[in-house]
């Protein structure tokens, strides 16, 4: 009878501290539940909030070392205080391009250009005056013909404009010649390289015959998938990072692609003379060059960047905009 006694007080003080351990466990669950509910709640709303804060994004670009941003058709600098100062200029910004002057596309299609123009004596077009004569020549043509959209700065070679028309407008000898563009429709334009409206990226091509010296233009269809929603192109080269659809990236260039096929949730590229930047919607910034050493280095730097919203990169300077409006730089040189 002891026994059986205690062989059932055993099995009773074993059910109940099954059930005790069943009862912590439950609680431990639900306990990491409700931090996993908690957690994807703020997640979720600082989602949001980056989210809202890009939605309300201006262009954010660098004429020279200064972030310049457009805001409601207004332009902002950005200072040396780290606050935001608004450029007093004529006109309702659409469009800045990064170079060294201010070069901005107004909504009504008129440019502005903030560089005074003289030409002098020199022999064109074989000096750099032939350049200061191009820029006033693309001038008169948007007086007469308001722009769409333009590939870059005046103040770099190779300047060309989408017109109304559909037609591109591009340098030849002395003047500027229009390309009419059969095969797709064009929406955009950077550096040579051409996006249109199909998702499809395109290559302009011009060459002087050396015999006649009459400029021709020649197109080349570079990516056909009908996904890409962004380009950007070097201006000085023939290289440029295309962004799909489904955040994945494409490099082309005319000497090796970069390596940026394991680049995935992209939101935003930069492509620079011979590197590429890019911004996850996670706002981390990448960054990849034909220097593995230099790639590291940056790569280490820029991972201390964090809540950025918005990228911009022009010869050897990365920006980075914050949620806060507050920028990140940083000088590729100090790398190199």
């Amino acid at each position: 009878m002891n026994s059986t006694s205690d062989n059932t007080s055993k099995g009773f003080k074993n059910s109940i501290n099954q059930h005790a351990k069943l009862r912590v466990y439950t609680i431990l669950i639900a306990i990491i539940f409700i931090i996993c509910v908690i957690l994807a709640f703020l997640w979720n709303a600082n989602q949001k909030t980056v989210q809202k804060a890009r939605d309300n994004l201006g262009q954010l670009t660098l004429v020279g070392e200064m972030p310049v941003i457009i805001k409601d058709g207004n332009i902002y600098e950005y200072t040396a205080d780290e606050s935001w100062k608004k450029i007093e200029y004529t006109g309702e910004a659409k469009q800045i391009v990064r170079g060294e002057e201010l070069c901005v596309l107004n909504k009504d299609g008129s440019l502005y250009y903030n560089k005074d123009i003289v030409l002098n004596s020199e022999v064109l077009p074989l000096t750099s005056a032939y350049h200061l004569y191009m820029e006033t020549k693309a001038l008169e043509l948007n007086k007469e013909e308001p722009f769409v959209c333009i590939n870059q700065n005046l103040d770099l070679i190779n300047f060309r404009a989408l017109l109304q028309s559909g037609d591109i407008i591009y340098q030849a000898s002395d003047k500027y010649e229009c390309y009419q563009m059969a095969e797709e429709t064009p929406v955009f334009l950077s550096g040579s390289y051409i996006l249109t409206a199909e998702g499809n990226v395109y290559y302009l091509h011009t060459d002087t015959d050396g015999s006649s010296g009459i400029v021709k233009a020649n197109l080349k269809c570079e990516y056909d998938g009908g996904d890409i929603v962004a380009i950007s192109a070097s201006e000085t080269a023939a290289r440029c990072l295309l962004l799909r659809k489904n955040g994945k990236v494409i490099s082309l260039s005319d000497i090796e692609p970069l390596k940026v096929s394991n680049w995935e949730n992209l939101v935003s590229i930069e492509q620079g003379f011979n590197y590429a930047v890019g911004l996850t919607d996670k706002g981390e910034v990448l960054y990849v060059d034909y220097n593995t050493n230099s790639t590291e280095a940056v790569t280490k730097k820029l991972k201390t960047w964090t809540d950025v919203i918005q990228i911009a990169s022009y010869s050897d300077t990365i920006v980075g905009q914050k949620n806060d409006g507050s920028c990140y730089i940083l000088n590729l040189s100090d790398f190199k």
